[in-house]
């Protein structure tokens, strides 16, 4: 090639040729809630019986959450400590990760007539409502969001994607 200029403009055109033209998609906008399932009870001498009967039924009922999510048991007397430690067996023989179980003073001013709480905390993904991709029609911009939808809520625990994030950590996402 003795002409630069020609060689310049065919490598150009060569490159030019090769590229799509189409901008990149934006992601769809996710949203991350948490949402909180607990239980409080009164785990005196006269209704440990009724609170233990009831604590069975909550954790029939969020069986799955137990066993996905993290959660606190909250106590603030004596009676209540008892209570939680036992729950915590009771929560180990049911299959749940030992560290995914807390068990935790309850805070000052916080249920002050329960001596036993317990909290489950999930999170729940929100994203857009998108079409599938229509291969018929070139460069249509809401299309393509359906498989990154459909990922993001199959995620068990979809907050551990979010750096920098409030509910990323979990004692904020558990104590709220």
């Amino acid at each position: 090639m003795k002409n630069p200029t020609l060689s310049v403009l065919l490598l150009s055109t060569a490159l030019v040729g090769c590229s799509s033209g189409l901008p990149d998609k934006p992601g769809p906008a996710i949203d991350v809630y948490p949402v909180h399932s607990s239980l409080s009870l009164q785990t005196d001498a006269k209704q440990v019986t009724q609170a233990q009967h009831s604590l069975e039924q909550f954790l029939v009922q969020q069986h799955h959450q137990l066993t996905t999510q993290n959660s606190v048991l909250y106590w603030s007397t004596k009676a209540g400590e008892r209570f939680a430690l036992k729950a915590e067996k009771q929560l180990c023989k049911l299959g749940v990760a030992p560290e995914s179980v807390r068990v935790e003073k309850m805070p000052a001013g916080f249920g002050q007539h329960f001596d036993f709480k317990i909290e489950i905390v999930a999170h729940r993904v929100v994203v857009p409502l998108c079409d599938a991709v229509n291969i018929s029609q070139f460069s249509q911009e809401s299309n393509g969001c359906v498989s990154e939808s459909l990922r993001w809520q199959s995620m068990v625990n979809p907050q551990k994607m979010l750096t920098n994030h409030p509910i990323a950590s979990p004692e904020m996402a558990v104590g709220e």
